[in-house]
């Protein structure tokens, strides 16, 4: 499923769907999502014209999105659709009701931006959609080669089935857009804190500089066993493509934002659990 609206890079999109569709028998729905105000009509008479002028120009220009998208990739794999209301909403619906796999969108951030990796938008829609997100970010261009995945340590959780699980459901995820993309190797992130190391060498923990220093290099060695033992059983399921392993020391969100910019300027893939 591929988002248009009035934000999305074309340009970026058209480079990539085109690449996917000679490497794979992949079908694509171009869904265009037109967003406009919760309701048309205002009392003054002035705002509602101005109102209808807005989301009439923007259906048009939603319309000559996907039209142009369209025409560049396979007619009888490619199918459109027009829809209007929230983005994230009407994504996930299309979602539901056509079984798509993947969803692929111009990240909600402008080109340069040294930020977060997602905008709020992106956030939002990858913490509701009940499939993968591509979010493409515009200054990446589309000559990828490497792809990165963030993992979790799940040998420290009650739930740490689940958790190996979805690691590993990420990693067959990526070494699929691989395949589509033709690349040969998959970098596979974890950051690590100690369980929050600057709490350890907080004075209110009640041990001392040693102790401190001691238990983070103990959680530091206990890491890098389970990452080596993880990378042999990730390698042993995933044949087609090769696993480079990066521990890094920092807190999760801006340890990956940083190494995945260094590493890898293909795309981040990455799921934070949240239990309710």
């Amino acid at each position: 499923l591929v988002v248009v609206d009035l934000d999305t890079q074309i340009e970026d999109l058209t480079s990539i769907l085109t690449r996917m569709a000679a490497n794979s028998d992949s079908h694509f729905l171009l869904l265009g999502v037109i967003q406009t105000f919760p309701r048309m009509t205002f009392k003054n008479k002035d705002a509602s014209a101005v109102a209808r002028r807005i989301a009439e120009h923007t259906t048009e220009a939603v319309r000559e999105q996907v039209t142009a998208l369209s025409a560049k990739l396979p007619s009888e794999r490619t199918a459109t659709q027009l829809v209007s209301g929230r983005l994230v909403e009407e994504i996930d619906n299309a979602v539901v009701i056509h079984k798509a796999d993947l969803v692929m969108k111009s990240a909600s951030v402008k080109a340069g931006d040294s930020g977060p990796l997602f905008g709020s938008v992106d956030k939002r829609l990858v913490r509701h959609c009940p499939v993968p997100v591509w979010a493409i970010r515009p200054e990446h261009g589309t000559n990828f080669d490497r792809i990165a995945i963030a993992i979790d340590r799940d040998d420290l959780y009650q739930d740490s089935a689940s958790r190996r699980a979805l690691s590993l459901k990420l990693l067959e995820i990526g070494a699929d857009i691989a395949q589509l993309l033709d690349i040969d190797q998959l970098h596979i992130l974890h950051a690590w804190d100690a369980a929050g190391a600057m709490l350890v060498h907080s004075p209110r923990a009640g041990v001392t500089p040693s102790e401190a220093s001691d238990f983070v290099k103990a959680f530091e060695i206990e890491t890098q066993d389970w990452m080596n033992q993880f990378m042999v059983d990730a390698q042993d399921r995933l044949s087609s493509v090769k696993l480079v392993p990066y521990l890094i020391h920092g807190r999760p969100p801006t340890r990956h934002h940083r190494r995945s910019q260094d590493a890898c300027q293909v795309f981040y893939l990455g799921i934070k659990i949240y239990h309710h």
